[in-house]
């Protein structure tokens, strides 16, 4: 069942630390929350790490986020991620 999965990572990326959930990068929303996220009152820029086996995309979500002034890591395996984090 993918929605029970994808609520599971929801939840472990919420229990891990994360700030907010993103289902996919074309929500309308996306812009909102990254500037409400940045308005917030961290004095350290947020902490990204981008996932995907497709480089081109990965690529691209690192550069809108840097321009969004957060610090962005691309890792382009689940192997990867563990030693990532």
């Amino acid at each position: 069942d993918l929605a029970g999965k994808t609520g599971l990572q929801q939840m472990q990326a919420l229990l891990d630390g994360a700030d907010a959930w993103v289902e996919s990068i074309d929500d309308a929303a996306l812009p909102a929350e990254i500037k409400a996220l940045l308005a917030s009152n961290s004095r350290d820029p947020y902490r990204v790490l981008v996932v995907d086996d497709d480089r081109q995309l990965a690529m691209y979500c690192e550069r809108v986020l840097r321009r969004a002034g957060m610090v962005v890591q691309v890792e382009g395996t689940a192997a990867a991620v563990l030693p990532a984090v």
